[in-house]
């Protein structure tokens, strides 16, 4: 679901004009940025445009922490 999030936050980020490589250019370029697709929703499988935005890695993973989760789900923080 890693490139779902990502297209999903692409969408996002383009306009109604944008052409199929305009789409896969952005996609590429976030990639390529070191960004990854974040949720709003802690749903990890969601793909909805509106809940995720785009964070560094760092940014990610200083987030999940401070939400007392992990990557691999939740890790209730005591």
């Amino acid at each position: 679901t890693v490139a779902g999030h990502r297209l999903a936050c692409v969408l996002n980020d383009v306009d109604e004009t944008a052409t199929i490589e305009d789409i896969y250019f952005t996609f590429k370029l976030y990639g390529l940025a070191g960004f990854e697709a974040a949720h709003y929703c802690d749903d990890s499988l969601c793909v909805n445009m509106n809940h995720l935005r785009w964070l560094t890695r760092d940014e990610h993973l200083d987030e999940t922490r401070a939400r007392g989760q992990s990557f691999w789900g939740w890790s209730k923080a005591a």
